[in-house]
């Protein structure tokens, strides 16, 4: 019965000790008008001392039984804010410690605010006198030594230009043991020191209220030494030596992935280009083999066109990078649907278009390219709100975007009952990104020419045809964000009818190159054709008498100007199973 009594308590001590355990997951900041905030988060942040050091000025959190998360373990430098703040750094230490360091430019104003967790510091930007609320009892700075990890960074760093960061000493030596010095700046940094046994020597140095770091570095440079730290113990030893262990540790890593099992795997390719992404994968594996501390043993992969695959030789570790990059890469190309409207308008249409663009438009949809038939910037908008917005300007060519489709079409087709517009080709076409498209329509003609007989043979006639093209030629290429980038040449014949010997086609062309939002509608023109009509009505032969014909018939004149406009609608058919690069995610990590 005790033993038993005795197992359940200690089974319960146990859980308890499992309980105090906490963890500080992250370290992040917020930069206010007032005030930056410094929020430590964790699992049961509890069990915390805090000190504060004048010279120079430090916060210092020590969580016992506490550990650090691998995000959590870097240093963090708040200088560029300009708020007082200089640098926040966090560290393990020995007997399961995790301590924060918050260093400032000067004596800071602050306030601790704390729960299981979070801790989060209130800094005033304002600075001032130091001050603290909240939180467990300051301890001396006497009785505390705190190893400072960012110091030790920075002294290792290749940097010409350091900044030094440690508590302030002062040696005053002549002719004293390397070994000694070291100890020195080993109690006042907090550091445990090991000393290679080729260091040796004597320095003399008279250092006053300089940064412990900064008196380590001009020891480690003076005579030609190199530290490396592990946690908080800090390891001197000539440079030789630590370039030589260096060396080794890539030789030693090299030997391991060389011994490295090779595994085979293949990869069914669907969509890419099996020579394109095999010499891609390629150069991605070797240039990971051949990075220090790897095998130098280079990937193989081959092709298989039968199975479309890729058969893939490497390490494990290789072949599962080569794997996502795979995964990324092999999807389908974007398909563009373009549909296009020719479109012959009256001035009155026109004008009523240019007008509907601040209607029908997104507000916020806007058209850069190149201009038409001239390399003049495009930055045509209509005024979104209600009633007519402004329209596009107008000169020899325009172009604008309108967003909804449905209300374009709903126009025309009105238009065309009011005989103010007449859609005279629709063509439609489906093209891959970076493809290029042709649609030509071609209306033919028929007149009738006369040839003059030879003596004694009378005249015959013939019907012979006149053909007049309208071509679509169109490259969409989808840009990342889903829009769509267009090479456009537009074209359209017109016959002349005024010619008595035969109709004459006269071509009207355009070509720019725009970008449109996927489902928007692109409306070119400004392409303008003149059409005369002469008619007479009254009696055929009294309407001929002079003065008094005027009585008996009439003649009139009319002029009417119309224009060819283009309406252009790209849409991709396949987003969701492209590539299409999604804002809101980030490409995973090789």
């Amino acid at each position: 019965m005790k033993s038993y009594l005795i197992s359940t308590a200690l089974i319960l001590l146990g859980n308890a000790d499992a309980a105090l355990c906490s963890q500080i997951s992250a370290i992040d900041f917020k930069n206010q008008d007032t005030e930056t905030l410094v929020e430590i988060s964790g699992d049961g942040l509890i069990g915390y001392t805090k000190e504060e050091k004048q010279s120079p000025p430090q916060l210092v959190l020590t969580f016992d039984n506490a550990t650090l998360a691998e995000q959590a373990k870097q240093k963090f430098d708040m200088s560029t804010l300009g708020k007082g703040l200089v640098q926040v750094s966090s560290y393990s230490v020995s007997g399961g410690k995790a301590r924060v360091v918050i260093d400032f430019a000067k004596a800071p104003n602050y306030t601790v605010e704390d729960s299981d967790q979070k801790i989060t510091l209130h800094v005033l930007n304002s600075g001032g006198g130091a001050r603290s609320k909240g939180g467990s009892r300051a301890e001396s700075a006497s009785n505390l030594k705190i190893a400072d990890s960012d110091a030790i960074t920075t002294i290792m760093s290749s940097e010409k230009t350091q900044k030094f960061t440690g508590s302030p000493i002062t040696l005053k030596l002549k002719d004293a043991d390397v070994h000694e010095v070291l100890r020195m700046i080993s109690e006042t940094s907090g550091f445990n020191i090991v000393i290679h046994p080729a260091v040796v020597g004597k320095i003399t140095v008279s250092l006053e209220q300089v940064p412990w770091d900064q008196a380590l570095d001009v020891v480690l440079t003076t005579l030609k030494l190199s530290a490396e730290r592990n946690e908080s113990v800090l390891r001197v030893m000539p440079r030789e030596v630590l370039t030589l262990e260096k060396q080794q540790d890539l030789d030693n890593k090299k030997l391991v992935a060389a011994a490295s099992p090779r595994v085979t795997r293949i990869f069914p390719v669907s969509y890419a280009d099996l020579g394109q992404l095999s010499a891609l994968l390629l150069t991605f594996a070797n240039s990971q083999n051949n990075a220090p501390g790897s095998s130098g043993i280079p990937a193989t992969i081959l092709v298989d066109q039968n199975t479309q695959s890729l058969v893939v030789r490497d390490t494990a570790e290789n072949v599962e990078r080569m794997r996502k990059m795979i995964q990324l890469l092999d999807v389908q190309t974007p398909q563009v649907l373009v549909e296009a409207k020719v479109v012959e308008a009256s001035e009155d249409f026109s004008k009523s278009i240019d007008g509907q663009v601040g209607l029908f438009g997104a507000g916020s949809n806007s058209l850069y390219g190149v201009g038409i038939n001239s390399p003049t910037a495009l930055g045509l908008a209509g005024g979104a709100g209600g009633g007519g917005g402004g329209g596009a300007t107008r000169s020899n060519g325009f172009a604008f975007t309108l967003g909804n489709t449905i209300g374009i079409n709903a126009s025309l087709t009105y238009a065309e009952k009011l005989s103010k517009a007449k859609v005279v080709s629709s063509p439609k076409t489906v093209v891959l990104s970076g493809k290029s498209s042709v649609v030509n329509q071609t209306t033919a003609y028929g007149y009738t020419v006369t040839n003059p007989g030879a003596a004694g043979i009378a005249p015959t006639t013939s019907v012979v045809s006149a053909q007049a093209n309208t071509k679509l030629d169109v490259t969409p290429r989808v840009t990342n964000d889903g829009s769509v980038f267009m090479k456009l040449n537009l074209s359209r014949d017109v016959l002349n009818l005024t010619n008595s010997s035969a109709p004459v086609a006269e071509p009207r062309t355009m070509s720019t190159e725009v970008i449109v939002e996927s489902g928007n509608t692109l409306v070119i023109g400004g392409v303008l054709n003149m059409d005369e009509n002469s008619t007479e009505t009254g009696f055929p032969i009294l309407r001929k008498i002079p003065i008094l014909g005027w009585l008996f018939g009439s003649e009139s004149n009319t002029r009417s100007k119309r224009e060819l406009m283009f309406f252009i609608t790209p849409r991709i058919l396949n987003q969701k199973k492209t590539a299409l690069a999604d804002p809101s995610e980030e490409s995973p990590k090789m």
